[in-house]
């Protein structure tokens, strides 16, 4: 507990100054065995009790007549007691079923530079919807493949294009969307800065194979002319 100045000496010598009781009835109130000055920080004590507190519960230390230089003090601070955040294991990706990875594939990770290596030495996976989204997200930015020239919107064509030509790019994302196997339905909504005509964005709607939508794709704006 924190004061304003330093307790005096005769703080310590009694635990009869210090009560810890429960505050939402959660739990017992554990009894104060001890009361310890902390070297680093003269204004302030730390008080034992007899019990380990409930994690999540809350607690009010009063103190009552507890000696100090400017006179006796009393005063209370009610706090919760942390809960324990379960820690997640290295290397763990959510469930997913056999059906995700059938209709969504599994694929190995690229990080733009290099093959993602997973904290067991093998090589890092995604698989069901985020490989699905993964892949879409690749297809809008892409210019195209060496073996594959019709893959890929080319977006960078319509740089510093009027913007008449934001429909024209619009069906292009969208068609992309379409030539994946695992898109049900695909949609587009093409978006005008109102405070700039020549400044538009897309939102990308794609439902899966498995009737669940994917989260909204942003496309970037075209820049202005």
């Amino acid at each position: 507990m924190l004061f304003s100045g330093p307790p005096s000496s005769g703080a310590f010598t009694s635990t009869s100054y210090y009560v810890v009781t429960s505050a939402d009835n959660i739990s017992a109130s554990p009894n104060v065995e001890a009361v310890f000055a902390i070297a680093t920080n003269p204004n302030a004590l730390e008080v034992s009790v007899d019990s380990d507190f409930t994690p999540g519960a809350q607690y009010t230390l009063a103190v009552t007549g507890m000696p100090a230089p400017g006179g006796a003090v009393t005063a209370s601070i009610t706090d919760r007691v942390a809960s324990p955040v379960q820690a997640t294991p290295a290397n763990t990706e959510p469930e997913q079923s056999d059906l995700d990875d059938l209709l969504y594939g599994v694929d190995i990770v690229w990080n733009g530079q290099d093959i993602v290596e997973g904290s067991n030495g093998d090589l890092a996976t995604v698989s069901g919807q985020s490989n699905f989204q993964g892949a879409i997200a690749r297809r809008m930015a892409s210019d195209g493949l060496t073996w594959d020239g019709s893959y890929g919107a080319k977006a960078d064509q319509f740089v510093d294009a009027p913007s008449l030509y934001a429909r024209p790019l619009a069906g292009l994302f969208l068609g992309q969307a379409q030539q994946d196997d695992r898109t049900q339905t695909a949609s587009i909504g093409v978006m005008q800065d109102p405070n700039d005509n020549e400044s538009w964005w897309f939102a990308l709607q794609i439902t899966g194979k498995d009737g669940l939508a994917l989260p909204s794709i942003p496309l970037p704006a075209l820049p202005p002319t």
